[in-house]
């Protein structure tokens, strides 16, 4: 019997690790243990209930928000009690997050084996994703599993020296969590947000309907206003109405508040994940920061115009389903990129990716 821990703090990494736990928990070869740091709690429990999966052991990082510092040391010293207490023999890490870092570094210290979901993603700048960027590679660094979700991130972990027999390509859990929760809503198991609905119906067809979400550290301030009067110019040019759920994040107040009155754009409370799904399907244009976005989007015939400078998912621009933000030129790729979904070049794996991970680890 395999006991393993698989930690998980963000919206995101519940998203690409509930399907996963799952699987597990119904394996009589693992006993598996659901662990939330709490990092993003009101995010991630919208998540997991639509999966019908429960969280076994719950920390409470928020309350350490004063600085990532303060997170860190608060996760590191509770997912020691938690190790020690539970004696895992792996664990399991998605992403890029604090949570994810803090879990493998315990890993590591304790020397239990470590998978990683999502492993090999790169812009090669510290900065940008600040702090993921260093967060993965240290992830990889001492990772025993490297779960690929694209060919380009399998060719990283490669090229940096990791071996063929502790890499394996399986595409992303992430878009198995998306193609299922979508093929419920298409069959009417769950349903989207009521007000929802009726924003978005008293929306369309009368206008084009634009869905943006920003959380990134580094466009806060003077860069993320620059994204927003861009945005808004582009509204009134293409007669379009955005909707932003907002991000729980604190940093991300103040923007909301100057934007708040403006007639072009709707912020709303953030979504489910069901919802959330809902609303970029019937969306014309997204606009977004997330890593998780670039990545579902194509395979709901979407394109997204990527509010960063760098982008660890570059062969989705390369592709030209998606394309990097530029002030100068947003307007003329945004009238471009509108509708466009047709034909979308889907790089991040067939839905499967979880029935590959569990036959990695029943073989190892």
């Amino acid at each position: 019997m395999v006991k393993v821990i698989t930690i998980i703090g963000t919206r995101p990494e519940g998203i690409k690790t509930v399907m996963l736990h799952k699987k597990l928990s119904q394996d009589n070869g693992f006993e598996a243990l659901l662990c939330s740091t709490g990092q993003h709690r009101s995010l991630l429990y919208n998540v997991i209930g639509d999966f019908d999966v429960e969280v076994d052991i719950e920390l409470n990082a928020m309350a350490e928000n004063i600085s990532m510092a303060d997170q860190l040391s608060y996760m590191m010293k509770h997912l020691q009690l938690i190790v020690t207490e539970h004696k895992p023999n792996l664990i399991i890490v998605q992403g890029d997050t604090l949570s994810a870092y803090c879990g493998a570094m315990v890993a590591f210290y304790n020397k239990i084996k470590l998978a990683h979901i999502e492993a090999g993603l790169r812009t090669h700048d510290k900065n940008s994703p600040f702090p993921e960027e260093i967060h993965r590679k240290y992830i990889d660094d001492v990772a025993d599993y490297h779960f690929a979700h694209s060919d380009a991130a399998l060719q990283t972990l490669l090229n940096e020296g990791h071996t063929t027999d502790h890499v394996h390509m399986v595409g992303n859990t992430g878009i198995d969590a998306l193609l299922h929760i979508n093929q419920e809503l298409e069959k009417g198991n769950l349903s989207p947000n009521i007000e929802l609905q009726n924003l978005v119906n008293t929306t369309k067809p009368k206008q084009k309907l634009g869905l943006l979400t920003m959380h990134r550290r580094e466009t806060v301030g003077d860069k993320q206003k620059e994204i927003m009067n861009s945005i808004v110019t582009c509204a009134d040019k293409c007669d379009m109405t955005i909707i932003c759920p907002m991000h729980p994040n604190p940093m991300m107040d103040k923007i909301y508040k100057q934007y708040e009155e403006h007639p072009r754009i709707k912020f709303i409370k953030a979504l489910d994940y069901k919802s959330m799904i809902w609303l970029m399907s019937q969306a014309d244009i997204i606009y977004s920061d997330s890593g998780g976005i670039q990545e579902e989007a194509p395979y709901l015939g979407k394109c997204v115009v990527v509010l960063r400078v760098l982008t660890e998912r570059q062969e989705m621009i390369d592709v030209g389903n998606h394309v990097l933000f530029c002030k100068d030129s947003v307007l003329e790729d945004s009238k471009r990129i509108i509708g466009q979904g047709q034909n979308l070049v889907t790089p991040y794996g067939d839905g499967n990716a979880v029935k590959k991970i569990v036959e990695v680890l029943i073989l190892s």
